[in-house]
């Protein structure tokens, strides 16, 4: 091969190769980053089906099998699968490197993962973002570089919400990851202390007591917390002592009414 023609095809392959490989361009708006994020993202949707005996959510389908009996194809939600993800999390990352004063992205980036069933990176996130926000005094920005109004507020209700999401996917270490980091900056946060508490009912009640103790000398007026420690005296068979937190829940103002009811079924069923 004459060798000017073999310089030139190995000069091509060469920017071809650069062209493939570099990286996510620097200096572009918020908003460039997060609509590829999501052009990159929408690739990989998919819905998420549920074989289910009764229909559940707003989309299903009703099928019989093949012993007759219905059964329903129910839609619970959209999730993105694990392939081809990486482009998008380039953009992501990039735009939270340059703006990371942006929640939305952040979130953004969050739901990404939940709708991964990523777990750990969706902790690994919301840890980041506590973070920040603690270092900078909340000051954040959301869409086209709006100030975001009350941003520690906004930041804990939607952190409760991933919390809340972890908590039915049982992925306790996740939950652990953010509780611990919001504590080292709020350590008396009720919300918080109440999801660390929980995990510790029926596995370590004396651990979940302690907890749920904390969070009484805090807001004493908490039916659910109250009714919490009663329970778990009656899983350590102390019955008396489950019995004095019982009656707690019958001084309150307006307790729930499922709460007292069973604080007063309880009590009457062990005659003091």
């Amino acid at each position: 091969m004459n060798r000017n023609i073999l310089y030139l095809t190995f000069s091509l392959a060469l920017m071809i190769a650069c062209c493939a490989f570099q990286p996510v361009g620097k200096g572009q708006s918020a908003e460039y980053y997060i609509d590829n994020f999501n052009e990159q993202l929408n690739k990989g949707y998919k819905p998420d089906l549920l074989i289910s005996q009764e229909p559940q959510g707003e989309e299903w389908m009703e099928a019989v099998d093949i012993n007759g009996n219905k059964i329903y194809f129910c839609q619970t939600n959209m999730l993105i699968a694990n392939e081809n993800t990486d482009s998008a999390f380039m953009f992501i990352n990039q735009g939270i490197k340059e703006f990371p004063e942006r929640l939305d992205m952040r979130w953004g980036k969050a739901e990404a993962f939940r709708m991964m069933k990523d777990y750990q990176n969706l902790a690994q996130t919301v840890k980041e973002a506590i973070i920040y926000g603690y270092d900078h005094n909340h000051q954040w920005l959301w869409v086209e570089n709006e100030p975001l109004e009350n941003g520690e507020d906004v930041m804990l209700n939607s952190l409760l919400d991933y919390l809340s999401n972890l908590y039915y996917t049982d992925n306790w270490d996740c939950i652990n990851t953010i509780c611990q980091e919001i504590l080292i900056h709020k350590p008396d946060y009720i919300p918080v202390l109440n999801f660390l508490a929980i995990q510790y009912i029926g596995n370590d009640n004396d651990k979940a007591i302690l907890l749920l103790k904390k969070i009484y000398d805090l807001d004493s007026k908490d039916d659910v917390v109250i009714s919490n420690i009663a329970r778990c005296y009656v899983l350590n068979d102390n019955i008396p002592e489950a019995i004095s937190w019982y009656k707690k829940i019958l001084d309150l103002d307006n307790p729930n009414p499922d709460i007292l009811d069973y604080a007063k079924d309880f009590i009457n069923q062990h005659n003091l």
